[in-house]
């Protein structure tokens, strides 16, 4: 039961590290003119834009700036962090 659990844990912790360097890639793109239109910026909108819009409309941005992957970011490492603290309790 330990080892299923074990597992699930890292799975879960894996999917949270690509899809946190995925919001990563994403910021970046910003940065870069045209850089949506490109297939991987096209593939990255429609990963990662639906997630990030809960946080626009929560955030305001500041000065035309938005920090809404910034706290979509510190969001899902506190959902890790909640996640790793359930899974120790069972283990």
């Amino acid at each position: 039961m330990t080892q299923v659990l074990m597992t699930i844990y890292r799975l879960c912790n894996l999917g949270i590290e690509i899809y946190s360097i995925m919001l990563m890639a994403y910021a970046l793109l910003s940065w870069f003119p045209g850089a949506y239109s490109s297939a991987l910026g096209q593939w990255l909108i429609k990963m990662c834009q639906p997630y990030v819009d809960y946080f626009e409309r929560l955030i305001p941005s500041f000065g035309g700036v938005s920090f809404s992957v910034v706290f979509a970011l510190l969001f899902l490492q506190l959902v890790g962090r909640g996640i790793y603290v359930i899974f120790s309790l069972l283990m």
